[in-house]
């Protein structure tokens, strides 16, 4: 992997002024043509190869079984087990193949922004930009507060009152730091802290099995009326999303083409593992903390299994892979935040300043921003996050499947747009039929609060779109009275997209090219 900086390194960039880290111009392309654009093009390195991609697409979705635990005590130990069979199915596969057609066909970093302005045009395409990166910032704010679940169990202080506050802000502070040091640390780090992050259970899972009492997998509540349906869909649902996330760095990808699909095809099998194992095998010991004991399970939980099957230095060692595993969560949904609000700066959907790169090829406001509402969140405990941020994913969701599949019947759309991957499904029925179960289940989510009676939650899924439906109109005022600078005007539909992403464009923007894998109309290619 290239980058501008490892793991490691203490090179001149750790020297360099903050104050300095500015964008540096684009190349002026006035009389250059389409050769020469490619030659611009070429000079750019993307830092993000398989490995780190992998890694990144892993930490968004799982980042190993913490925060598992909470599915076992709502609905117990067979309809836990069975939920991370069945989930995967329903929501996980489909959202995954969506994710590995339509990033591959866009690779921005405008992600699936894109897909949606392809699809319906501007307004729709800011309000997914505005709802998945919202939803976004919000997960991320969940990783340092589930860290500080698992640290209190060898640290108790820390759980509660200002330390617990504290810690929360002084940890994203710092790992904000890492992302704005640049992407390819991200990638390396990531890779690093996903072998570590599943080092303990290479232990634990083995040593369980051995003691394990099969019966207890068989677990079921005493009642239909038992199970805390509430919680066990979202804990669920929240520990199997997010498969689109990293289309958010398709720009940052070394031959997108190639990389998306086999990084979310071998990403899917290590999530499904990291999950199951864990789980089945917590579940099957004997006596406290095992299955029998399901009802008192919580986030920290695997950390008494560590100690069951191998003392209190195995339960330290859950513990530092807990941590691990959130910091590699953290920055990985940060940088996707963060570059999704550059790609739609550089696409004219938000001002120009939010475009701009540090000298560390990273975009700092971007970071800054999503840093603050992590900070807001600090508060909140982890269900009321996950309850939170679910909702407001699942609205951005049913936006990218309608965008999916209006994409699949568009006559234009199937002329002009090359999709190097394609989901095998050739009529739009299929297309209907593959993505039902997961509009269904979108449905099902947003409607949680309404029969439990959370009226914080229903307050913020009617608030936030109204929201978005204001910051948009906002921002057409300032761009018309000039209050703000814009780059460009955010393209129109599908053909502006592709226009845009031609080599003679991406170098004037400093944007990937991708013009070798459109088939661009004939209005769309510059004169030369």
């Amino acid at each position: 992997m290239q980058g501008r900086a490892t793991l490691l390194s203490t090179g001149s960039l750790a020297g360099e002024s903050l104050t300095e880290c500015v964008a540096a111009p684009a190349p002026s392309l006035t009389k250059m043509g389409t050769e020469g654009a490619e030659a611009v093009e070429s000079t750019r390195v993307r830092p993000l190869t398989m490995p780190g991609l992998i890694a990144i697409i892993y930490y968004s979705v799982c980042g190993g079984p913490f925060g598992t635990e909470p599915v076992v005590a709502a609905a117990g130990p067979l309809l836990a087990l069975v939920g991370f069979v069945v989930m995967p199915m329903i929501w996980s596969v489909p959202e995954a193949l969506v994710a590995a057609e339509l990033a591959t066909a866009f690779p921005t970093n405008s992600g699936y922004t894109t897909w949606v302005t392809a699809a319906f045009g501007p307004f729709w395409g800011f309000m997914e930009g505005f709802l998945s990166w919202l939803a976004g910032v919000t997960d991320s704010a969940i990783y340092p507060v589930l860290f500080r679940d698992y640290l209190k169990h060898v640290w108790p202080a820390v759980g509660h009152g200002w330390t617990g506050y504290v810690f929360v802000v002084s940890l994203s502070v710092v790992l904000s730091l890492l992302n704005f040091r640049g992407l390819s640390i991200v990638g390396w780090s990531a890779l690093v802290l996903a072998l570590f992050t599943i080092s303990p259970f290479l232990f634990i899972v083995p040593v369980a099995f051995t003691k394990m009492n099969a019966s207890n997998l068989l677990i079921l509540p005493e009642s239909f009326e038992a199970v805390d349906w509430k919680t066990y869909l979202n804990v669920l649902f929240w520990n199997l999303n997010y498969w689109d996330s990293a289309s958010c760095l398709a720009g940052e990808v070394h031959e997108p083409q190639k990389a998306f699909p086999r990084a979310l095809f071998i990403t899917a099998l290590l999530v499904f593992a990291s999950y199951l194992l864990p789980l089945a095998a917590g579940i099957g010991l004997p006596g406290k903390g095992g299955g029998t004991d399901w009802k008192n399970w919580e986030s920290g939980t695997l950390a008494t299994i560590g100690q069951i099957t191998g003392g209190a230095s195995i339960k330290a060692w859950v513990v530092a892979a807990s941590a691990v595993s959130n910091i590699g969560q953290f920055v990985s949904e940060q940088a996707e935040c963060s570059f999704q609000l550059l790609g739609m700066a550089k696409l004219g959907w938000l001002p120009s300043f939010l475009g701009r790169r540090s000298c560390y090829e990273t975009p700092s406001a971007g970071i800054v921003i999503c840093l603050l509402i992590v900070v807001s969140l600090a508060t909140f405990d982890f269900s009321a996050i996950v309850d939170l941020l679910n909702g407001l994913y699942c609205m951005a969701q049913l936006l990218e499947f309608a965008a999916f599949i209006q994409l699949r019947r568009d006559p234009h759309a199937q002329q002009v747009l090359r999709r190097p991957y394609q989901i095998p499904l050739k009529s739009t029925a299929a297309v209907v039929a593959m993505l039902l179960p997961p509009i269904l289940f979108c449905l099902l989510m947003l409607s949680l609060p309404f029969f439990a009676g959370d009226i914080f939650q229903i307050i913020v899924f009617i608030v936030v779109p109204i929201i978005g439906v204001l910051l948009y109109q906002f921002l057409e005022i300032s761009r018309r009275r000039k209050w703000l600078q814009f780059d460009r005007d955010p393209p129109r539909g599908l053909d502006d997209i592709l226009a845009a992403q031609t080599p003679v464009h991406a170098a004037l923007t400093n944007e990937p090219s991708t013009g070798r894998d459109f088939m661009l109309p004939s209005a769309a290619i510059p004169a030369t």
